[in-house]
């Protein structure tokens, strides 16, 4: 009967139907147990485990496998056939699961113990096929040929050539052919085999499986990608219709599916096609297994073509880990990884740590002692490396290397057009035009011959031309050129009318296209300047709109905030030459539409994030979402922030635990795939929260309103290359000014930043550099400034300068009192005018409280601002060894006190768990104390509280924890050295402790650009808490501050590096709380209108 029973549960496996085999299975392991008969029973055992991982249930697999190993060794003895059985099927278990060192362990074993007592051919076949498979997984493919080779000796002998068995270990053998580089052997390899198996089992059987799966990879790897869709497509059918929609099988398809359309260049079937394989193969795996690798790495691809390089990094280095807990250490496919990376960190500049990358990849191919064809991409991005970098002689050798060996998988191979892109960029970079395009033009011929038409390596290569064109001031070839590039990167587009432009739904790399369009606008410019051709310059005007949409279409792709960082910088000069395009035609024409436009574009480049940030705050807060989803993903913000600045500070330590590192890299790969998928599912459920998150555009008319109202005016910068772009915005007023700016210009910048903070500088050297700049940044403007208000957006280094030094002449003599600009204007600052009124609504509302005051001490710190730090310690007095107390710092909050309504936290209660849990609910928070600035990693810069023994809330407030507060306060003062300095990153601005304070929510900070001076800063903020107090708006109320300490210091001390630190960021209105004058006045004015009834009343008695 047991017999029957395992005779039916083989039909039933034969025909995929698992549970009912593994029902029969066990009906005839019991029928054995019953009867103790050991061996039958553990031999169908290992059928039963067999089964299961045919069945993927890989965890029951397991669990009986170890129970069973042991006992079979126990019953029978440990060299038995039995035992070798279950060792085969554990083996099986281990290379399924991706533990390959396991599985060559248990498969080992196993043929040790046939060896021995001298198996069947036909069992030793069996252990040395899974070996064989066991070493290629894990790269030993030298062991894993010559174990292919013993097997198929062994089929050939048992079942001659044409039979499934034999097929099975010569697909194998391909595939180390493949790996290789042996294409063409291992094709006719392939071919023969499927020959075979189509002659045996017809064109529909699953057996087809693995020999098309190997014919479409060659097919692609030889850059013949309509070959390898066509095989791969017929894999897939099979795979439907013999596997089901949810088997690991058909998910491997899908990954390679991925790969292909990527190479084709369709990204968003690629990108779905990975994702459909990773949801299957999680039903199965756990997220770190090595089965998944390939679908993490094809998204990492995926994520550098459309330019969130950070996205990709996350994935490469997830990917790395994975492989080498998997791999051997010279595999192959960690040497592709490095090469990966490489690539990613050259884009984000970090040339070093691309090159220590690029060395590990060639050392681990040159230590398989063959030059593989992967090794040419390696040369490839070395000498790309070295042309960034302007070693041009270098990198053309590493470029002519990765020729070399890229020409053995044949010359219309892409990985050779590649090569003569790249030897042609090293050639325009030199000038040398005819040889750049002779270079580009083979690679372009071969991208077409490849990939048809439509593709980004086809656009490249169309651009470059264009460059080239441009450069030899050929106009209509430099248009028709960058037309066909455009062309080439989107669909449904008419490349051929220079007038028009596509729009983001045409493409799926709209960071390519917009760099393309910013050339194209780029020629127009040129040409209409030199033409002096009006509509020339409206066509150039058209195409910059069209660029910067495809810009915000790329950044809300973006999953990564480094990315969007990384593509504002990239494309910076595009916004630069829009600006430029737009004033010509406003000056021009005096039509308004381009002075908006400018503006527009202007706005576009400042405070990216920020704006970002707000308007998706807002969009959670109106969007309907659950309230748990928001706090899933609050908590998910938190960890993932808390965990990438674990990460960065274990990576810049002197001796990095490469064990800890790993952990936190697979802890943020987790966490930052928790949160993508939470996002994705608000911007598919919530369809108000994805209009509400991306609609981030201010017009100037709205931005003029905000002006009028306030009887305020706005000077918003852009600073150029060649010109400075000044806009002047309030009431009856807005225009656009152009100054062309000398060479050394941000070296004046830097030179009067560096007299300002110290005060060891004369006034007569600060006085020489600010008049000067007061030329270009207020001069041209002075005849519309009036006495008004003045807010202030600055551009790149000028958020390192207060304005209010500025002088408007020089001093007759050194003890001349200066034309300080302050003495004519308030002044406040603005991170961007979208940003100002975006947050003037918040800014309406009063809070319950009034003010919250801290002033920690620094007893138990040993923080010393050594200057070989990285950090430069930022403290309020000359400190030698330690970190000074603050004497002024009492005075500060006593004035604060006098004034205002509120609580003041000084010594151990001044700590960071209660900032943390009382922040939200004042109106001022007021923070006398030091700050450290990391002008590396902004997001380290901390403000210091006092420490309370609490490893959470260490007593360092650092600003990646702000990013993840809510504060609702007012208004932050930040009584602390550096507030307002740090980082400068183009599209967003200065990266400072007051910047982070902004993205927490809070309107209005008052912060400082350089170390403060302890007994000035106090006499300041009496005063200006004083005037605050009074209703002044907090502009004028810091203005009168600064005009008091001017007229009351002593001579000494009047150098602006005392009293011109300060300055006011954000929403420069009143403050309205409840004050402690306010009280009091209220009670004299009761008694004096009590007093004034009672008068009355005894004044009509008295005439009765």
């Amino acid at each position: 009967m047991a017999t029957e029973f395992i005779k039916t549960a083989t039909i039933y496996r034969d025909s995929s139907q698992w549970d009912s085999a593994i029902t029969y299975f066990e009906k005839a392991i019991r029928m054995y147990e019953e009867k103790n008969l050991w061996r039958k029973k553990f031999e169908t055992q290992a059928e039963l485990s067999y089964t299961r991982i045919s069945a993927l249930q890989y965890e029951q697999a397991q669990i009986e496998l170890r129970e069973l190993i042991p006992e079979a060794k126990k019953r029978l003895t440990i060299r038995d056939t039995s035992v070798a059985h279950l060792l085969d099927v554990e083996g099986k278990l281990y290379n399924e699961t991706g533990a390959y060192s396991e599985g060559k362990m248990s498969l080992l074993e196993s043929l040790d113990i046939k060896e021995a007592l001298k198996a069947r051919s036909e069992d030793i076949s069996r252990t040395l096929y899974e070996l064989g498979n066991t070493y290629r997984e894990m790269g030993e493919l030298d062991l894993a040929m010559e174990t292919y080779k013993k097997d198929l000796d062994i089929r050939k002998e048992l079942y001659g050539d044409k039979n499934i068995h034999t097929v099975t270990v010569y697909n194998n053998i391909a595939i180390i052919l493949k790996n290789t580089g042996r294409f063409s052997e291992a094709l006719e390899v392939y071919l023969s085999c499927d020959s075979i198996l189509r002659d045996l089992y017809g064109n529909d059987s699953q057996r087809r499986a693995a020999g098309l799966n190997g014919i479409a990879i060659i097919y692609a790897q030889t850059g013949k990608y309509p070959e390898a869709l066509k095989y791969f497509n017929q894999l897939l059918t099979i795979d439907r219709s013999t596997l089901g929609e949810n088997h690991p099988y058909l998910a491997k398809t899908y990954s390679n599916l991925g790969i292909l359309h990527e190479l084709m260049g369709d990204y968003k079937s690629a990108e779905d096609l990975h994702k459909k394989a990773l949801a299957i193969k999680l039903q199965s795996f756990e997220p770190d297994n090595p089965n998944l690798i390939s679908d993490y790495k094809g998204l990492s691809i995926i994520m550098s073509h459309i330019g969130d390089v950070d996205q990709a990094l996350l994935y490469q280095r997830q990917v790395l880990q994975m492989e080498q807990a998997a791999y051997s250490k010279n595999d192959p496919r960690i040497a592709t990884t490095y090469n990966m990376m490489a690539a990613s960190l050259e884009s984000k500049g970090d040339y070093e740590s691309a090159w220590q990358n690029l060395k590990k990849a060639e050392e681990i191919f040159l230590n398989n002692g063959r030059d593989f064809i992967e090794l040419g991409p390696v040369y490839h991005t070395m000498a790309s490396n070295l042309e960034t970098q302007g070693k041009y002689k270098e990198a053309l050798n590493y470029a002519g290397k990765a020729l070399k060996i890229n020409l053995q998988a044949g010359k219309q191979h892409p990985h050779v057009a590649g090569n003569h892109v790249l030897i042609g960029t090293i050639f325009l970079d030199q000038g040398l035009i005819d040889s750049a395009q002779h270079h580009f033009q083979i690679a372009l011929e071969i991208d077409r011959k490849v990939f048809g038409d439509k593709h980004l390596e086809v656009a490249r290569n169309y651009g470059l031309i264009s460059d080239a064109f441009f450069t030899m001031d050929s106009f209509a070839k430099a248009m028709e050129n960058i037309q066909l590039a455009i062309g080439s990167a989107t669909h449904g587009y008419n490349h051929k009318d220079d007038t028009s432009n596509p729009n983001p739904e045409q493409t799926l790399i709209p960071n390519t296209v917009a760099s393309l369009l910013g050339a194209k606008g780029k020629i127009l410019n040129y040409y209409a300047t030199e033409k002096d051709d009006l509509e020339l310059l409206r066509t150039a005007m058209s195409t910059f709109d069209a660029a910067a949409t495809m810009i915000d279409a790329a950044q809300f792709s973006y999953k990564a905030q480094g990315s969007v960082l990384a593509l504002r910088e990239e494309l910076d000069p595009v916004f630069e030459e829009a600006i430029d395009v737009a004033y010509t035609l406003y000056h021009k024409t005096g039509d308004r539409n381009y002075l908006k436009k400018a503006f527009e574009f202007s706005e576009k480049n400042k405070a990216a994030l920020l704006v970002s940030a707000i308007n998706e705050s807002r969009a959670k807060t109106f969007a309907g979402i659950p309230d748990s989803l928001l706090s899933k993903e609050n908590e998910l913000e938190r960890d993932l922030t808390y965990h990438e600045q674990l990460l960065k500070e274990e990576r810049s330590a002197t001796t990095p635990d490469v064990n800890l590192i790993e952990k936190l890299q697979t802890s943020i790969f987790d966490l930052q795939s928790k949160y993508n998928r939470l996002i994705e599912d608000f911007n598919k459920n919530y369809p108000r929260y994805y209009r509400l998150k991306y609609n981030t555009k201010i017009s100037l008319d709205e931005v003029e309103i905000r002006f009028q109202e306030m009887g305020e005016i706005l000077l918003e910068f852009y600073l150029g290359k060649e010109y400075l772009y000044i806009f002047t915005i309030g009431k009856n007023q807005e225009d656009l000014h152009r100054i062309s700016i000398p060479a050394d210009f941000l070296f004046m910048i830097e030179k009067l930043k560096t007299a300002l903070s110290s005060n060891e500088s004369t006034i007569d050297s600060f006085a020489k550099v600010s008049y000067d700049l007061y030329q270009y940044l207020i001069k041209p403007v002075e005849s519309v400034l009036d006495n008004k208000k003045i807010t202030i957006v600055p551009d790149g280094e000028l958020g390192y300068i207060p304005f209010e030094v500025l002088i408007s002449e020089l001093p007759d003599s050194p003890g001349h009192e200066l034309a300080y600009l302050i003495k004519k204007h308030s002044i406040s600052y603005a991170f961007s005018a979208t940003y100002l009124v975006e947050q003037s609504e918040k800014s309406a509302a009063d809070s319950k409280l009034g003010y919250l005051a801290f002033a920690p001490n620094f007893n138990s710190r040993n923080d010393t601002g050594d200057p070989l730090n990285p950090n430069l310690l930022a403290t309020r007095e000359v400190v030698r060894g330690s970190l000074a107390e603050l004497p002024g710092a009492l005075k500060e909050v006593e004035s604060l006190s006098k004034y205002f309504n509120g609580t003041f936290l000084q010594n151990e209660k001044a700590n960071e768990s209660n900032f943390k849990r009382m922040a939200h609910d004042f109106a001022i928070i007021h923070l006398a104390t030091h700050a450290i600035i990391d002008e590396v990693n902004p997001l380290n810069s901390r403000l210091l509280f006092t420490i309370e023994g609490d490893t959470t809330n260490d007593g360092d407030l650092h600003a990646w924890e702000l990013f993840n507060m809510q504060i609702n306060a007012r208004m932050a003062v930040l009584s602390a050295c550096n507030t307002g300095f740090g980082k400068i990153q183009k599209g967003e601005g200065v990266l400072s402790l007051g910047r982070a304070f902004a993205y927490a929510g809070c309107p209005s900070r008052l912060m400082s650009l350089w170390p403060a001076q302890d007994a000035s800063t106090a006499d300041l903020m009496v005063s200006f808490y004083r005037s605050l107090s009074d209703g002044l708006s907090k502009d004028e109320a810091l203005r009168i501050a600064k005009l008091d300490y001017l007229n009351n210091a002593a001579d000494f001390n009047l150098h602006p590096f005392y009293w011109a630190g300060f300055i006011l960021q954000g929403d420069p209105s009143p403050i309205i709380v409840k004050s402690r004058i306010l009280p009091i006045v209220l009670g004299f004015a009761g008694l004096a209108i009590f007093g004034f009834f009672i008068f009355h009343i005894l004044r009509r008695a008295n005439l009765r």
